[in-house]
């Protein structure tokens, strides 16, 4: 098991064990995440498993693509970037600064652009992506005194299990139905935006029409012969959508939120559509 190589609000590092070993049950011949984020279920299943991970947020997936590319490259360039902005509030808006300047760069494949995106991510509050209208990163510094950060040997094991991987950075419903995948023999795990939690993650929000949609895509996969599991928060509209699904009410360690009553254990729900 490969540990995630980003702080990710809403990770479910806690749940990858579990959800790994259910979805290896199945033997699957692709398994698909549409909202990868830091990719915690991902890592933990067997490499041999071809992959499809996909996520709306292109600067993260331009990350994870420069790890695939070059995680030599990658590392020599946060190593640049950690010398020339110091962690220091100033050094981190700085910082901030060069990446949304560096958002706005053509390039597919930038390797500055992904190491700013490290250096952000492992000080900015709560390890938060969240952008503005114009689809610039916002975050406050998290005033960490010791930021983590992925190292030689990290970056040389994902490398090397990112390989055969396939990378895409699209809107789910595009991805569902934009792609000829073998449904019938594919597992696919969906940790979308949790519905009335928190929706800014990308330049437009995740709203109760996407949550309905995702639903009845999922749905329609399942009737296709997918299997199907969900993370989503536990309010009458996300049970009602996945009524044709299996529930399990679950707790899970939730970290957004500006005061301390805010986080902690929350209760949230476990959707499979396994048949």
């Amino acid at each position: 098991m490969i540990e995630p190589f980003v702080r990710w609000a809403g990770g479910k590092r806690w749940l990858a064990p579990k959800l790994a070993a259910e979805i290896e049950s199945h033997k699957p011949r692709l398994y698909v995440e549409p909202f990868v984020g830091g990719g915690a279920v991902a890592l933990a299943i067997q490499q041999t498993i071809p992959k499809l991970l996909n996520d709306a947020n292109p600067t993260l997936m331009d990350t994870w693509r420069c790890l695939q590319k070059s995680a030599t490259t990658l590392i020599a360039e946060l190593e640049r970037v950690t010398r020339e902005f110091p962690n220091t509030q100033k050094g981190y808006l700085d910082a901030r600064s060069a990446l949304n300047s560096a958002i706005l760069d053509p390039r597919p494949l930038w390797f500055r652009r992904a190491a700013l995106f490290l250096y952000i991510n492992a000080r900015c509050f709560n390890g938060l992506w969240r952008t503005n209208s114009e689809g610039f990163f916002n975050v406050p510094w998290g005033k960490l005194k010791k930021p983590s950060t992925i190292d030689v040997d990290e970056a040389a094991h994902l490398f090397a299990w990112l390989r055969p991987v396939t990378l895409t950075t699209m809107d789910f419903h595009e991805l569902f139905h934009g792609k000829k995948l073998p449904w019938m023999q594919t597992c696919i795990y969906a940790d979308p935006p949790y519905h009335d939690t928190f929706t800014t993650y990308t330049k437009g929000d995740f709203d109760e029409d996407a949550q309905r949609t995702l639903a009845w895509d999922l749905q329609l996969l399942t009737k296709k012969g997918a299997k199907v599991w969900v993370t989503n928060n536990d309010t009458p509209l996300v049970r009602e959508l996945y009524a044709w699904a299996q529930i399990e009410e679950i707790d899970e360690h939730h970290c957004i939120g500006a005061t301390g009553d805010r986080r902690g254990k929350r209760h949230c729900l476990l959707i499979r559509g396994i048949g």
